[in-house]
């Protein structure tokens, strides 16, 4: 058997994450992510949501942070994902989802830390908790790595 052959990669540039708030104009984009297909089933539903739903839900959010924040996440300016927290009480479910060109690159990690930041300036609830399925290996890793822990034998982490 013969010698290997040297091998090269590219040098991936860590991801620069930042959150800003949802914008009107970010329907389409929230509406996109929602509908992607892993997206859809590792959701609670387990199903698309139609137009007219999301743009019930989007318009509720935006008139009412009380209840819910969205961010979008820009890494060098490029949306590539969100972050959304549903506010109940003293806590806060946070919910994330990464464009399917931008997986497994770290921004989902990045992500949730930047959340856990903004959501204190904003005044969130310290608080945080999400609901992962087991089966989300992706999310699982990436909320570990950004500082929640397993809650028990059930699929929530907190913060």
């Amino acid at each position: 058997m013969g010698r290997p052959g040297a091998l090269t990669a590219e040098p991936r540039s860590r991801p620069e994450v930042t959150l800003r708030a949802a914008r009107e104009e970010d329907s389409e984009l929230l509406m996109a992510l929602r509908n992607d297909p892993d997206a859809v089933r590792f959701s609670v539903s387990g199903r698309a949501v139609t137009p007219a739903e999301h743009e019930q839900w989007f318009h509720k959010v935006l008139s009412d942070p009380s209840r819910c924040r969205v961010w979008i996440a820009e890494d060098r300016a490029e949306p590539v994902g969100q972050v959304r927290v549903d506010l109940i009480g003293d806590s806060g479910t946070v919910s994330i989802a990464v464009g399917a060109d931008h997986r497994g690159r770290g921004i989902a990690t990045a992500m949730l830390t930047a959340v856990v930041v903004k959501a204190g300036a904003e005044g969130v609830p310290a608080r945080l908790t999400a609901v992962v399925r087991s089966e989300n290996a992706a999310s699982l890793h990436a909320f570990t790595a950004a500082g929640f822990r397993r809650a028990g034998e059930g699929k929530e982490f907190l913060e």
